[in-house]
């Protein structure tokens, strides 16, 4: 197996140069000496970050370590992030967590402690993400199924029946986590003409920058000094069926050009080639972030973001449609009974209760994942 790749971010060149050294053994470690840099480093992807709290220590008001900490979590909410400082007290620890980072060092520390605790956050991290695969593979061994009578989820439900009929338009959903996005496209898929050809799932935001064109378009053979054979991407591997790009907004500005041009003229070439492929697919593109935000800051084309949105759906959050709660719950466990998942057979109204005036931060996600843990008593 290959080491972990740890991204060390801190302005002191013989700090970050020292731990380069005594880490090296555990991890394959990338350092940046300035926020510019590790905003560089960060998309070509790692496992942890070691992140500095203040990068100018001539500046005492000097937070640039938050700024960026909070840049990385949106960017990549899986990415642990552990955040050190030579000026650790318990305010600054508590803003840290509260932003994200996944621990907190003073300086100075040991360094046992410091390979102790990023090989934790890493675990953790790991762990965290087999459970969502484990609650999305669960979700979608069923048929796609939409529960809930809510008016904001049957609106979701007709418009998924109506842009699946169709088959040909491009689709944006639009949600925060854990809302189904990756279920409505399925949904979409399954109920529509192009159920016969493939689906095709990817997360942008799971690909490294610099892999993102020849993940999506292909390569041919000889284009890159790995590429020893031609390669084809995930729009060849969907033709005439559906392409589902989550997280559309980690796509490079670069890349975006490319999947504009494809989106307008339905045909593309693999890095590396100059012959037009052309191939027969539904895009279906997901965020759970704001694009014309995006579009603001320089980071999303608009142009993009239109063509996107031929066709878009607004997936509520789960705190909108409370009334749903009950159904979802008696759903899912009679589903985990099933499965023996669990011995529970029904929810008592205490407990309902109790579920109803929780804000649901994880949505749908998260009440899979209690369901899946409940036990009697």
């Amino acid at each position: 197996m290959s080491k972990p790749r740890l991204l060390i971010v801190d302005d002191d060149r013989y700090f970050t140069q020292s731990l380069a050294r005594v880490l090296r053994d555990e991890f394959q470690v990338v350092t940046a000496t300035t926020a510019d840099e590790g905003r560089a480093l960060f998309p070509q992807g790692c496992d942890a970050v070691l992140l500095d709290m203040r990068l100018n220590e001539s500046d005492p008001q000097n937070r640039e370590g938050l700024d960026l900490l909070r840049e990385f979590r949106s960017l990549r909410s899986d990415i642990p992030v552990v955040m050190v400082t030579a000026y650790g007290d318990v305010e600054t620890a508590v803003e840290a967590m509260k932003c994200g980072a996944a621990d907190f060092l003073p300086k100075p520390f040991e360094m046992a402690k410091l390979r102790t605790t990023i090989a934790n956050a890493i675990r953790r991290s790991e762990l965290e993400r087999k459970v969502a695969s484990l609650q999305r593979d669960i979700l979608l061994r069923e048929p796609p199924e939409l529960i809930g009578l809510d008016p904001k989820i049957e609106e979701v439900r007709q418009l998924a029946k109506a842009v699946a009929q169709d088959g040909r338009a491009t689709v944006l959903l639009v949600g925060e986590t854990g809302t189904g996005k990756e279920l409505v496209a399925r949904l979409i898929h399954q109920r529509g003409y192009r159920a016969g050809g493939p689906f095709v799932g990817v997360s942008i935001a799971d690909l490294p920058g610099s892999l993102v064109e020849r993940e999506l378009f292909g390569h041919e053979k000889g284009a890159f000094t790995d590429a020893y054979e031609t390669r084809p991407g995930y729009f060849e591997q969907s033709d005439k069926g559906v392409l589902f790009l989550d997280e559309i907004d980690s796509v490079p500005l670069d890349v975006q050009v490319k999947l504009l041009r494809f989106l307008e003229e339905r045909e593309f070439r693999r890095v590396g080639g100059n012959i037009p492929i052309r191939v027969d697919v539904q895009v279906i593109a997901a965020t759970k972030r704001d694009l014309q935000q995006l579009i603001k800051e320089g980071r999303f084309r608009d142009d993009l973001y239109f063509r996107l949105r031929t066709f878009e759906i607004r997936l509520p959050p789960l705190r909108e449609r409370r009334g749903d709660v009950p159904l979802l719950v008696n759903h899912f466990l009679k589903l985990f009974r099933r499965q023996g998942r669990t011995t529970v057979s029904q929810i008592s109204p205490k407990a309902l209760r109790l579920l109803d005036g929780y804000h649901w931060p994880g949505n749908v996600r998260e009440l899979i994942g209690r369901c899946r843990y409940s036990r009697r008593g």
